[in-house]
């Protein structure tokens, strides 16, 4: 049970996650616009959806990445918390949280299937071939895979977080990979890169509403986290650079085109989540329980900051074409 202090604590850090995944918002709609990823006017004879449609469509994969990161965070909070009294209170909340993130990620991935069957109806006048497209299957795949998620949490804890992996995987293997160099190499760096990210980060937000609720559970929970936290940022790195591999030939590209220049942000992002880390080991990690509460609160909004817009920046890039 949470106490009245523990509310009054827990209610600034709500506040700064909301204004953290709006800026995240301003952020994407920037990074589409100068990446090149932004929706562009219908070729001449084609009908539009209009820009309402068009723009919903390049930003509702932003709210899809976070639900489906706090999907796979508290499916990790439930599979790392040790079976003793400091994690029981926090089970039942934890798991509920689970769930409804579970299924809100299926409700976008429909709602980008309805958003994408708007369009085509304008395009093509009807719905015939709908199916035909392979986002359109990977997304109809993805929430229904979600929804296999919510049950799992809902029934069997200690199965929500490999169910919300495997919803992870249908996303990567469209889009830029299919075009890549090799494309085999480049789904398997995806895949790799994006578990390892929700591993990470979606840790980070359940370890943070965990602090926030109960810091004797936490505590249990953090050692066990923080190593798992150090093996997703090496496989981060290596699946990173082979993804960049395959769509960058060389290094210039990286200096002289949209694409290459959310490539080098991503990456700052990454490099200061990482720093963070760091500095938590020092400060949070090692005196566990006894932590100062003023350091972790810090930590927790910088890295709140700086994770929304990291999912802002690698959002966009998915959706940037890569240089020719």
């Amino acid at each position: 049970m949470v106490s009245s202090a523990d509310t009054r604590t827990a209610r600034p850090p709500v506040g700064l996650l909301a204004g953290s995944a709006t800026a995240g918002l301003f952020a994407l709609a920037l990074a589409l616009l100068l990446g090149g990823g932004a929706p562009q006017p219908s070729p001449i004879g084609l009908d539009s959806a209009g820009p309402v449609v068009d723009w919903a469509l390049v930003m509702v994969p932003y709210p899809v990445t976070i639900t489906a990161l706090v999907t796979v965070g508290f499916g990790l909070l439930n599979g790392i918390s040790p079976r003793h009294a400091p994690t029981t209170p926090v089970r039942a909340p934890a798991r509920r949280i689970n769930v409804l993130g579970a299924l809100l990620w299926a409700a976008l991935c429909l709602l980008s299937v309805f958003l994408l069957a708007v369009r085509f109806r304008a395009m093509a006048g009807d719905l015939r071939g709908l199916l035909d497209s392979v986002q359109v299957r990977a997304l109809l795949a993805e929430a229904a895979l979600a929804c296999v998620a919510a049950v799992t949490a809902k029934w069997s804890p200690r199965l929500a977080l490999p169910s919300a992996l495997v919803a992870l995987v249908p996303g990567p293997l469209t889009g830029h990979t299919l075009t890549a160099d090799s494309p085999l190499v480049a789904q398997a760096a995806l895949v790799a890169h994006v578990v390892a990210a929700s591993l990470w980060v979606g840790g980070l937000l359940a370890l943070g509403w965990l602090a926030l609720r109960n810091r004797a559970a936490w505590a249990a929970v953090l050692p066990r986290y923080s190593t798992l936290a150090l093996a997703c940022v090496v496989v981060l790195a290596v699946s990173g650079m082979l993804a960049a591999l395959q769509e960058l030939h060389s290094f210039d590209q990286l200096l002289t085109n949209g694409y290459g220049a959310l490539v080098l942000l991503k990456s700052a992002g990454l490099a200061g989540l990482i720093a963070l880390g760091a500095l938590q080991r020092r400060r949070v990690v090692r005196p566990g329980v006894d932590a100062s509460g003023r350091d972790v609160l810090l930590l927790l909004g910088s890295e709140a900051i700086l994770m929304m817009l990291v999912v802002a920046l690698a959002t966009g890039l998915s959706q940037t074409p890569p240089p020719n």
